[in-house]
Protein backbone atom coordinates (compact mmCIF):
# COMPACT_ATOMS: atom_id res chain seq x y z
CA UNK A 1 0.00 0.00 0.00
CA UNK A 2 1.07 3.50 -0.61
CA UNK A 3 2.75 5.43 2.24
CA UNK A 4 0.24 8.78 3.29
CA UNK A 5 0.34 12.05 4.56
CA UNK A 6 -2.05 14.23 6.70
CA UNK A 7 -3.86 16.65 4.04
CA UNK A 8 -5.94 18.24 6.60
CA UNK A 9 -2.95 21.32 7.61
CA UNK A 10 -2.39 22.39 3.87
CA UNK A 11 -6.52 22.14 3.16
CA UNK A 12 -7.11 24.64 5.87
CA UNK A 13 -4.31 26.76 4.59
CA UNK A 14 -5.60 26.84 1.24
CA UNK A 15 -9.48 27.41 2.50
CA UNK A 16 -8.68 30.26 4.77
CA UNK A 17 -6.23 31.61 2.50
CA UNK A 18 -6.98 31.64 -0.85
CA UNK A 19 -8.42 34.61 -3.13
CA UNK A 20 -9.27 35.57 -6.27
CA UNK A 21 -12.09 35.22 -8.67
CA UNK A 22 -14.00 32.28 -9.70
CA UNK A 23 -15.66 32.28 -13.38
CA UNK A 24 -17.65 29.59 -13.43
CA UNK A 25 -18.73 27.56 -16.48
CA UNK A 26 -17.19 29.68 -18.72
CA UNK A 27 -18.43 28.83 -21.79
CA UNK A 28 -17.08 29.98 -25.45
CA UNK A 29 -19.68 31.65 -27.57
CA UNK A 30 -21.34 28.49 -29.99
CA UNK A 31 -19.58 26.19 -27.87
CA UNK A 32 -21.27 22.98 -26.09
CA UNK A 33 -18.60 22.70 -23.87
CA UNK A 34 -18.60 24.19 -20.48
CA UNK A 35 -15.21 24.66 -18.56
CA UNK A 36 -15.32 26.08 -15.20
CA UNK A 37 -12.26 28.07 -14.57
CA UNK A 38 -10.86 29.54 -10.60
CA UNK A 39 -7.91 31.22 -10.33
CA UNK A 40 -6.51 31.68 -6.38
CA UNK A 41 -3.52 33.42 -5.10
CA UNK A 42 -2.63 32.06 -1.83
CA UNK A 43 0.39 33.03 0.20
CA UNK A 44 4.35 32.06 -0.38
CA UNK A 45 2.74 33.95 -2.98
CA UNK A 46 1.62 31.60 -5.26
CA UNK A 47 -0.69 31.68 -8.37
CA UNK A 48 -2.83 28.44 -8.37
CA UNK A 49 -4.94 28.24 -11.72
CA UNK A 50 -7.93 25.02 -11.56
CA UNK A 51 -10.05 24.33 -14.45
CA UNK A 52 -13.37 21.41 -13.93
CA UNK A 53 -14.64 19.87 -16.83
CA UNK A 54 -17.65 17.04 -16.43
CA UNK A 55 -17.51 14.41 -19.66
CA UNK A 56 -20.27 14.40 -21.24
CA UNK A 57 -20.45 17.99 -23.31
CA UNK A 58 -17.35 17.41 -24.63
CA UNK A 59 -14.26 15.04 -25.80
CA UNK A 60 -10.72 14.61 -23.69
CA UNK A 61 -7.86 13.66 -25.47
CA UNK A 62 -4.42 13.41 -26.15
CA UNK A 63 -2.88 15.64 -29.23
CA UNK A 64 1.03 15.13 -30.22
CA UNK A 65 3.01 18.45 -31.78
CA UNK A 66 4.11 17.35 -35.59
CA UNK A 67 1.96 14.24 -35.34
CA UNK A 68 4.53 11.49 -37.35
CA UNK A 69 7.66 13.39 -36.98
CA UNK A 70 9.91 14.33 -33.60
CA UNK A 71 9.48 18.26 -32.83
CA UNK A 72 7.82 20.31 -30.23
CA UNK A 73 5.10 22.97 -30.34
CA UNK A 74 3.17 25.30 -28.09
CA UNK A 75 -0.05 24.04 -26.30
CA UNK A 76 -1.71 27.66 -27.85
CA UNK A 77 -0.52 26.15 -31.27
CA UNK A 78 -1.48 22.65 -30.98
CA UNK A 79 -5.12 24.17 -28.85
CA UNK A 80 -5.54 26.33 -32.22
CA UNK A 81 -5.04 23.61 -34.46
CA UNK A 82 -7.15 21.21 -32.78
CA UNK A 83 -9.93 23.85 -32.12
CA UNK A 84 -10.12 22.99 -28.39
CA UNK A 85 -11.68 24.27 -26.21
CA UNK A 86 -9.48 23.79 -23.38
CA UNK A 87 -5.54 22.65 -23.32
CA UNK A 88 -2.72 22.23 -20.83
CA UNK A 89 1.12 20.39 -21.07
CA UNK A 90 1.52 16.47 -20.11
CA UNK A 91 4.08 14.37 -21.17
CA UNK A 92 7.26 14.61 -20.27
CA UNK A 93 10.12 14.56 -23.28
CA UNK A 94 13.36 15.05 -24.48
CA UNK A 95 14.59 18.66 -24.87
CA UNK A 96 17.76 18.58 -26.63
CA UNK A 97 19.82 16.38 -29.15
CA UNK A 98 18.57 14.44 -32.25
CA UNK A 99 15.62 13.17 -30.60
CA UNK A 100 14.57 16.58 -28.75
CA UNK A 101 10.45 15.99 -28.70
CA UNK A 102 10.29 12.47 -28.17
CA UNK A 103 8.29 11.57 -25.25
CA UNK A 104 10.50 9.93 -22.21
CA UNK A 105 7.17 7.89 -21.02
CA UNK A 106 4.36 6.55 -21.97
CA UNK A 107 2.31 8.14 -24.75
CA UNK A 108 -0.20 6.32 -26.61
CA UNK A 109 -3.14 8.38 -29.08
CA UNK A 110 -5.56 6.03 -30.04
CA UNK A 111 -3.84 2.98 -32.12
CA UNK A 112 -0.45 5.22 -32.05
CA UNK A 113 2.39 4.31 -29.82
CA UNK A 114 4.72 7.35 -29.35
CA UNK A 115 6.42 6.54 -26.09
CA UNK A 116 6.61 3.75 -23.49
CA UNK A 117 8.18 3.86 -20.12
CA UNK A 118 11.33 2.31 -19.21
CA UNK A 119 10.51 2.77 -15.46
CA UNK A 120 7.17 2.47 -13.17
CA UNK A 121 5.90 6.04 -13.63
CA UNK A 122 2.94 7.12 -12.73
CA UNK A 123 0.38 6.44 -15.83
CA UNK A 124 -3.21 7.83 -16.83
CA UNK A 125 -5.21 6.16 -19.27
CA UNK A 126 -9.22 6.51 -20.66
CA UNK A 127 -11.50 6.70 -23.09
CA UNK A 128 -12.38 9.45 -25.26
CA UNK A 129 -15.97 10.71 -23.72
CA UNK A 130 -13.83 10.75 -20.04
CA UNK A 131 -16.27 8.29 -18.75
CA UNK A 132 -13.68 5.24 -18.15
CA UNK A 133 -10.41 6.11 -16.40
CA UNK A 134 -7.36 4.46 -14.82
CA UNK A 135 -4.44 5.63 -13.08
CA UNK A 136 -1.64 3.34 -11.41
CA UNK A 137 2.40 3.32 -11.68
CA UNK A 138 2.88 1.61 -15.16
CA UNK A 139 5.52 -0.61 -16.57
CA UNK A 140 4.74 -2.26 -19.75
CA UNK A 141 6.51 -5.60 -21.66
CA UNK A 142 7.15 -6.10 -25.64
CA UNK A 143 8.25 -9.05 -27.43
CA UNK A 144 8.87 -9.52 -31.16
CA UNK A 145 8.76 -12.78 -32.83
CA UNK A 146 10.36 -12.88 -35.71
CA UNK A 147 10.02 -16.61 -37.79
CA UNK A 148 9.98 -19.27 -34.64
CA UNK A 149 12.56 -17.05 -32.70
CA UNK A 150 10.91 -14.57 -29.43
CA UNK A 151 12.66 -11.81 -28.73
CA UNK A 152 12.32 -8.94 -25.40
CA UNK A 153 12.06 -5.97 -26.67
CA UNK A 154 14.30 -3.24 -24.49
CA UNK A 155 12.75 0.06 -26.02
CA UNK A 156 10.27 1.62 -27.90
CA UNK A 157 10.64 4.68 -30.30
CA UNK A 158 14.05 5.28 -28.08
CA UNK A 159 17.87 6.13 -28.09
CA UNK A 160 19.30 2.74 -29.68
CA UNK A 161 21.85 1.22 -26.92
CA UNK A 162 24.64 -1.32 -28.42
CA UNK A 163 23.18 -4.03 -26.62
CA UNK A 164 19.92 -3.41 -26.94
CA UNK A 165 17.11 -4.15 -29.97
CA UNK A 166 15.14 -1.25 -30.13
CA UNK A 167 11.44 -1.29 -32.18
CA UNK A 168 10.34 1.94 -33.90
CA UNK A 169 6.26 2.41 -34.95
CA UNK A 170 5.31 4.81 -37.35
CA UNK A 171 4.29 7.25 -35.45
CA UNK A 172 8.14 8.19 -34.15
CA UNK A 173 9.37 9.75 -37.15
CA UNK A 174 9.97 9.11 -40.80
CA UNK A 175 13.23 7.73 -40.21
CA UNK A 176 14.94 6.09 -37.03
CA UNK A 177 17.91 8.27 -37.10
CA UNK A 178 20.19 5.61 -35.85
CA UNK A 179 23.75 5.77 -36.96
CA UNK A 180 25.62 3.18 -39.55
CA UNK A 181 26.26 0.25 -37.19
CA UNK A 182 23.87 -2.77 -36.01
CA UNK A 183 21.17 -4.20 -37.77
CA UNK A 184 17.66 -3.17 -38.96
CA UNK A 185 14.81 -4.92 -39.83
CA UNK A 186 12.49 -3.58 -41.86
CA UNK A 187 9.01 -5.03 -41.80
CA UNK A 188 5.69 -4.47 -43.90
CA UNK A 189 2.17 -6.00 -43.05
CA UNK A 190 3.36 -8.58 -40.84
CA UNK A 191 6.28 -9.52 -42.70
CA UNK A 192 10.34 -8.40 -43.47
CA UNK A 193 10.84 -6.79 -46.25
CA UNK A 194 14.56 -5.63 -46.23
CA UNK A 195 17.39 -6.12 -43.42
CA UNK A 196 19.32 -2.89 -43.58
CA UNK A 197 23.18 -2.38 -41.88
CA UNK A 198 23.29 1.48 -42.85
CA UNK A 199 21.05 3.34 -40.30
CA UNK A 200 18.65 5.60 -40.02
CA UNK A 201 16.27 3.27 -41.78
CA UNK A 202 12.56 4.47 -43.17
CA UNK A 203 9.75 3.45 -40.85
CA UNK A 204 7.59 1.67 -43.39
CA UNK A 205 3.54 3.63 -42.61
CA UNK A 206 2.09 0.11 -42.68
CA UNK A 207 5.21 -1.48 -40.71
CA UNK A 208 7.73 -0.91 -38.21
CA UNK A 209 11.52 -1.53 -37.81
CA UNK A 210 13.42 -3.74 -35.62
CA UNK A 211 16.67 -1.89 -34.44
CA UNK A 212 19.10 -3.87 -33.12
CA UNK A 213 22.63 -2.58 -31.22
CA UNK A 214 25.98 -3.66 -33.02
CA UNK A 215 26.46 -6.12 -29.73
CA UNK A 216 22.47 -7.08 -30.28
CA UNK A 217 22.83 -7.83 -33.82
CA UNK A 218 23.19 -12.06 -32.88
CA UNK A 219 19.94 -12.35 -31.73
CA UNK A 220 18.61 -11.37 -35.19
CA UNK A 221 20.24 -14.62 -36.38
CA UNK A 222 20.36 -13.91 -39.54
CA UNK A 223 16.49 -12.83 -40.91
CA UNK A 224 15.09 -13.19 -43.85
CA UNK A 225 12.64 -11.40 -46.35
CA UNK A 226 9.35 -12.74 -46.39
CA UNK A 227 9.57 -14.07 -42.82
CA UNK A 228 6.63 -13.39 -40.64
CA UNK A 229 7.01 -10.95 -37.61
CA UNK A 230 4.53 -10.59 -34.72
CA UNK A 231 5.16 -7.89 -32.26
CA UNK A 232 2.72 -7.86 -28.63
CA UNK A 233 3.11 -6.10 -25.20
CA UNK A 234 1.62 -6.84 -21.62
CA UNK A 235 0.62 -4.06 -19.35
CA UNK A 236 2.54 -4.41 -15.36
CA UNK A 237 0.77 -2.24 -13.48
CA UNK A 238 1.74 -1.53 -9.80
CA UNK A 239 -1.83 -2.40 -8.37
CA UNK A 240 -3.17 -5.67 -11.37
CA UNK A 241 -5.98 -6.20 -8.52
CA UNK A 242 -7.14 -2.08 -9.40
CA UNK A 243 -6.82 -3.08 -13.16
CA UNK A 244 -4.76 -5.37 -15.30
CA UNK A 245 -3.55 -5.93 -18.66
CA UNK A 246 -6.84 -6.33 -20.28
CA UNK A 247 -8.55 -2.96 -18.72
CA UNK A 248 -5.28 -1.13 -19.94
CA UNK A 249 -5.71 -2.44 -23.58
CA UNK A 250 -9.34 -0.80 -23.44
CA UNK A 251 -8.09 2.85 -23.30
CA UNK A 252 -7.76 5.17 -26.34
CA UNK A 253 -5.24 7.10 -24.59
CA UNK A 254 -2.61 6.98 -22.32
CA UNK A 255 0.25 9.70 -20.99
CA UNK A 256 2.76 9.17 -18.21
CA UNK A 257 3.75 11.44 -15.80
CA UNK A 258 6.42 11.86 -12.61
CA UNK A 259 4.58 10.90 -9.05
CA UNK A 260 1.30 9.48 -8.22
CA UNK A 261 -0.30 12.60 -6.27
CA UNK A 262 -3.59 11.36 -4.78
CA UNK A 263 -4.19 7.58 -4.69
CA UNK A 264 -8.32 6.29 -3.98
CA UNK A 265 -8.47 9.91 -1.51
CA UNK A 266 -5.40 9.71 0.08
CA UNK A 267 -2.43 11.49 -0.72
CA UNK A 268 0.95 9.52 -2.29
CA UNK A 269 3.83 10.47 0.08
CA UNK A 270 6.08 7.58 -0.87
CA UNK A 271 8.02 7.95 -5.20
CA UNK A 272 10.60 5.29 -4.28
CA UNK A 273 8.67 2.98 -6.64
CA UNK A 274 8.62 5.52 -9.60
CA UNK A 275 12.51 6.13 -9.10
CA UNK A 276 12.34 9.82 -8.95
CA UNK A 277 15.34 10.23 -7.13
CA UNK A 278 17.53 9.05 -9.96
CA UNK A 279 16.33 12.55 -11.51
CA UNK A 280 18.42 14.02 -9.11
CA UNK A 281 17.87 17.98 -7.96
CA UNK A 282 15.40 17.17 -5.28
CA UNK A 283 12.48 17.06 -7.85
CA UNK A 284 9.93 16.23 -5.70
CA UNK A 285 11.20 19.09 -2.83
CA UNK A 286 12.16 21.97 -4.73
CA UNK A 287 9.60 24.71 -5.50
CA UNK A 288 8.67 24.52 -9.29
CA UNK A 289 5.72 25.73 -11.45
CA UNK A 290 3.85 21.98 -12.10
CA UNK A 291 1.22 20.75 -13.41
CA UNK A 292 -1.71 18.17 -12.75
CA UNK A 293 -4.72 16.64 -13.53
CA UNK A 294 -6.89 14.71 -11.06
CA UNK A 295 -10.22 13.26 -10.82
CA UNK A 296 -13.06 13.05 -8.34
CA UNK A 297 -15.60 10.78 -6.79
CA UNK A 298 -18.05 12.18 -9.29
CA UNK A 299 -15.87 11.65 -12.19
CA UNK A 300 -15.28 15.68 -12.69
CA UNK A 301 -11.79 16.09 -14.20
CA UNK A 302 -9.80 18.76 -12.51
CA UNK A 303 -6.24 20.20 -14.07
CA UNK A 304 -4.10 22.49 -12.22
CA UNK A 305 -1.42 24.70 -13.08
CA UNK A 306 0.59 26.66 -10.47
CA UNK A 307 2.95 29.13 -11.73
CA UNK A 308 6.90 29.36 -10.48
CA UNK A 309 10.42 30.97 -10.74
CA UNK A 310 8.24 33.98 -10.02
CA UNK A 311 9.65 35.57 -7.12
CA UNK A 312 6.96 38.26 -7.00
CA UNK A 313 3.97 36.81 -8.58
CA UNK A 314 4.53 32.86 -7.66
CA UNK A 315 7.54 30.99 -6.35
CA UNK A 316 6.27 27.49 -7.28
CA UNK A 317 5.22 24.40 -4.97
CA UNK A 318 6.85 21.15 -4.22
CA UNK A 319 5.36 17.47 -4.88
CA UNK A 320 3.85 16.96 -1.84
CA UNK A 321 2.20 20.33 -1.27
CA UNK A 322 0.91 19.36 -5.01
CA UNK A 323 -0.64 16.80 -3.82
CA UNK A 324 -1.91 17.54 -0.77
CA UNK A 325 -3.54 20.62 -3.11
CA UNK A 326 -5.03 17.91 -5.47
CA UNK A 327 -6.67 16.02 -2.06
CA UNK A 328 -7.97 19.15 -0.68
CA UNK A 329 -9.66 20.19 -4.44
CA UNK A 330 -11.88 16.85 -3.86
CA UNK A 331 -9.42 14.55 -6.18
CA UNK A 332 -9.61 10.96 -5.82
CA UNK A 333 -6.93 10.15 -8.27
CA UNK A 334 -4.28 12.67 -9.29
CA UNK A 335 -1.20 12.40 -11.38
CA UNK A 336 1.63 14.99 -11.39
CA UNK A 337 2.30 16.09 -15.53
CA UNK A 338 5.54 17.96 -16.91
CA UNK A 339 6.34 21.22 -14.72
CA UNK A 340 8.62 23.80 -14.85
CA UNK A 341 8.86 26.13 -17.92
CA UNK A 342 6.67 23.93 -19.81
CA UNK A 343 3.51 24.32 -17.36
CA UNK A 344 0.86 25.98 -19.33
CA UNK A 345 -2.92 26.15 -19.64
CA UNK A 346 -5.20 27.38 -22.19
CA UNK A 347 -8.95 28.63 -22.05
CA UNK A 348 -10.73 29.74 -25.49
CA UNK A 349 -8.08 30.89 -27.42
CA UNK A 350 -5.47 32.67 -24.43
CA UNK A 351 -2.75 31.45 -21.99
CA UNK A 352 -4.40 31.77 -18.47
CA UNK A 353 -1.35 31.11 -16.38
CA UNK A 354 2.52 32.96 -16.54
CA UNK A 355 4.73 30.42 -17.84
CA UNK A 356 8.69 31.00 -16.24
CA UNK A 357 10.59 30.81 -19.28
CA UNK A 358 12.23 33.65 -20.65
CA UNK A 359 12.43 35.11 -24.36
CA UNK A 360 15.50 33.24 -25.90
CA UNK A 361 15.50 30.15 -23.36
CA UNK A 362 14.30 28.11 -26.00
CA UNK A 363 16.98 28.09 -28.00
CA UNK A 364 19.83 27.65 -25.10
CA UNK A 365 18.26 24.76 -24.36
CA UNK A 366 17.03 22.90 -27.69
CA UNK A 367 17.97 24.35 -30.83
CA UNK A 368 14.39 25.64 -31.19
CA UNK A 369 11.03 24.02 -31.32
CA UNK A 370 11.03 21.18 -34.05
CA UNK A 371 15.23 20.73 -33.32
CA UNK A 372 15.81 16.83 -33.85
CA UNK A 373 12.94 16.43 -36.57
CA UNK A 374 14.10 14.97 -39.94
CA UNK A 375 17.97 16.04 -40.95
CA UNK A 376 18.23 17.32 -37.23
CA UNK A 377 21.12 14.84 -36.69
CA UNK A 378 21.33 11.04 -36.23
CA UNK A 379 22.02 9.32 -32.62
CA UNK A 380 24.43 8.49 -30.86
CA UNK A 381 24.71 4.80 -29.20
CA UNK A 382 24.56 6.31 -25.62
CA UNK A 383 21.74 8.11 -26.35
CA UNK A 384 20.78 11.97 -26.27
CA UNK A 385 21.03 14.07 -23.06
CA UNK A 386 17.53 13.33 -21.18
CA UNK A 387 14.99 16.24 -20.29
CA UNK A 388 13.14 13.84 -17.68
CA UNK A 389 11.98 15.05 -14.08
CA UNK A 390 15.26 16.82 -13.18
CA UNK A 391 17.38 16.36 -15.98
CA UNK A 392 17.54 19.48 -17.33
CA UNK A 393 21.09 21.22 -17.36
CA UNK A 394 22.36 23.55 -14.46
CA UNK A 395 21.73 27.05 -14.47
CA UNK A 396 18.71 26.32 -17.51
CA UNK A 397 15.69 26.45 -15.33
CA UNK A 398 17.26 28.82 -13.27
CA UNK A 399 14.22 31.37 -11.43
CA UNK A 400 13.11 33.93 -13.74
CA UNK A 401 12.52 37.51 -13.40
CA UNK A 402 8.97 38.57 -12.84
CA UNK A 403 6.44 39.68 -15.93
CA UNK A 404 5.42 38.51 -19.28
CA UNK A 405 6.94 34.84 -20.00
CA UNK A 406 7.13 32.68 -23.18
CA UNK A 407 5.20 29.36 -23.67
CA UNK A 408 7.89 26.62 -24.22
CA UNK A 409 7.26 24.06 -27.14
CA UNK A 410 6.11 20.78 -25.64
CA UNK A 411 5.46 17.44 -27.06
CA UNK A 412 1.91 16.55 -26.65
CA UNK A 413 -1.04 18.76 -24.98
CA UNK A 414 -4.07 17.15 -23.49
CA UNK A 415 -7.10 18.66 -24.70
CA UNK A 416 -10.95 19.04 -24.42
CA UNK A 417 -12.68 18.75 -27.74
CA UNK A 418 -16.39 19.71 -28.60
Amino acid sequence: MFKTKSIVFLSLFLLLTSFGFSAAALTQPQSTVSVEYEHRMIEGPNSIHIARFMPGEGRIVMAKAREYSLGRETVSTISARENAVFGMNAGFFEMRGPLAGSPTEVLKIRDKWYGVPDLPRAALGWKEDGTAFLLDRLKMDWKAVVGDREMTVDKVNSSRDADKLVLFTPAFNPTTLTEAVGLEVIVEDGRITAVRTEGDSAIPVNGLVLSFGPEAAGKAASPQPGTPVEVSYVFRPLNPEYAGDREWKEMDYLVGGAGMLVWNGEVVGDYLVEELEKQGRAFDTTLHPRTAVGIDGQGQWIFVVVDGRQPEKSVGISLQDLARLMASLGCRYAINFDGGGSSAMYLHGKILNSPSDRPGMERMMSGGPGAGGPGGGRQGMGGPGGSRPGGNRPGMERPAADGPGVERAVSDALLILE
